[in-house]
């Protein structure tokens, strides 16, 4: 389990800070576009990758600078990685055994440690 703080606003209140706030709203407007532009790269990449591009681009996704010193792996199962990568866990498994095989990544009990970003990256973007 991991700690998790909430914090939660009226609609009404922050409607309210939106039309009385230009510079606020703009930046909520900026957050939001950023926010959909990252979803629909998601999309594509679950769309249009074959499996190990798909698994390379989870991998990528799950060890990038956000999660640094979090050890998210450590959280999360096979199953969790597969369907994040919408793959089955078979297929998972598999993948990642090929890349620690080739020296790509390091696995040890739930963890995996990245070896070659940049092999994974090359992957990633040949889909």
């Amino acid at each position: 389990m991991i700690d998790t703080s909430v914090c939660l606003i009226e609609k009404a209140s922050f409607r309210g800070l939106l039309k009385s706030n230009g510079n606020f709203a703009t930046e909520v407007i900026k957050w939001y576009c950023y926010k959909e532009k990252h979803l629909l790269c998601k999309i594509k990449n679950i769309g249009q990758k074959q499996m190990h591009g798909r698994m390379a681009n989870a991998l990528l996704y799950l060890n990038c600078e956000e999660f640094k010193g979090k050890n998210l792996f450590s959280h999360i199962s096979r199953k969790d990685i597969a369907e994040f990568a919408c793959i089955s866990t078979e297929s998972a498994v598999r993948i990642l055994t090929e890349m620690k095989n080739e020296g790509i990544i390091k696995l040890k009990d739930k963890n995996i440690e990245i070896l070659k970003p940049d092999v994974l990256e090359r992957i990633s973007n040949c889909g």
